[in-house]
């Protein structure tokens, strides 16, 4: 058979991992399967994707991995042996393919097989990369050792294709949280001859919840998070998850420590400006103490706010503090302290002349 006739894409893209100030994201996995030109029909497709913590497997290893299994019914009008290409970058443990329960193998594709096959969806880059072609305006840049090759023998009727696998997850470090995500590619629906509903089950680690999702049918069941998208009008499925935290580290990671500061800046200043307000009110003439101090602790209370704050946020949520914000101090003070000292001596002038 033609081997434009059929192709399968499923496009997992699993986000940044975000480690340091230096490199705030290190690639992870990313995975694809190829299209169809609309001669089969995709009735259902499942994908179940559980989170594992990897410390449990292997204490040298950190972080997590994801286990994704995908299953799609797809139904033929006729006997066929369809070719199919799956992507796998940077996959940790490639494990299995099935059709109709009989495992099928897979190789990878090399530049001279491209070459005498002159596959159209693959376009030759250099020596050990290719562009995989989703449309002439649509490609994706992938190393040839990515190129995972097989042939599926469907039968008329209904057909069931298991793909099972690894991939490390990426996660956001920047910040106070570890947040993690994974994006599904739907773009590929469209190549198919009619797309059915997709079930998706997520398998969160126990101490570990939902943070963000780009489509809003979420159902919370005992052991699992699941969507079932039916209308694909978006061309990704997009998730985000991070570690449960108590009511009290949520409120002071809604504040951040910018606004703790903030907060404790306006609570001196109120402070500052009713001293200063009392001082004028009573003795007019006499020189305002209250003027000098408050211009030499409130900025310095704020900064020491805001840096210690980042230490606070750490030792509530039990973590190693690494921030590192003190330079803020150096270059920014100055400009504060004058700011500070003119807006509080112009109040003190304006109280002189007001109860004079």
């Amino acid at each position: 058979m033609n081997i434009k006739l059929i192709f399968i894409l499923v496009l997992f893209f699993p986000l940044f991992t975000f480690g340091n100030m230096a490199k705030p994201y290190t690639d992870g996995a990313g995975h694809s399967v190829i299209f169809s030109n609309k001669s089969a029909k995709v009735l259902n497709e499942t994908i179940d994707i559980s989170i594992l913590n990897q410390n449990e497997e292997d204490k040298s290893l950190s972080g997590f991995k994801a286990k994704y299994k995908i299953v799609y019914t797809i139904y033929s009008e006729e006997n066929a042996a369809i070719p199919l290409l799956f992507i796998g970058i940077g996959l940790s443990n490639f494990q299995s393919i099935l059709v109709n329960n009989s495992a099928v193998k897979n190789d990878s594709l090399s530049k001279n097989e491209i070459l005498a096959k002159k596959y159209s969806f693959i376009e030759l880059y250099q020596d050990n990369y290719c562009y995989i072609k989703y449309n002439k305006d649509d490609k994706t840049f992938v190393p040839l050792s990515s190129l995972i090759y097989f042939h599926a023998n469907i039968q008329k009727g209904e057909n069931q294709i298991i793909i099972e696998y690894e991939g490390e997850l990426e996660v956001n470090r920047y910040g106070f949280e570890s947040n993690y995500k994974l994006e599904y590619s739907l773009y590929p629906s469209q190549f198919w001859k009619s797309f059915g509903p997709i079930s998706i089950y997520l398998h969160l680690p126990k101490d570990y919840e939902l943070k963000e999702s780009n489509f809003d049918e979420v159902y919370n069941e005992k052991e699992a998070v699941k969507w079932k998208i039916t209308d694909i009008n978006q061309e990704k499925f997009s998730i985000s998850f991070a570690k449960k935290q108590n009511l009290c580290i949520q409120f002071l990671l809604e504040l951040h420590p910018f606004g703790i500061a903030c907060l404790s800046l306006l609570f001196f200043s109120v402070l500052n400006f009713y001293c200063i307000k009392k001082h004028r009110v009573e003795t007019v003439n006499k020189y305002n103490y209250y003027l000098p101090i408050g211009i030499f602790v409130v900025p310095i209370l704020f900064y020491t706010i805001f840096i210690f704050s980042y230490d606070f946020i750490d030792f509530m949520m039990k973590k190693e503090s690494k921030h590192g914000y003190y330079f803020l101090f150096v270059f920014t003070y100055p400009i504060f302290l004058l700011i500070y000292a003119l807006i509080f001596w112009t109040i003190d002038i304006h109280f002189k002349k007001k109860y004079k």
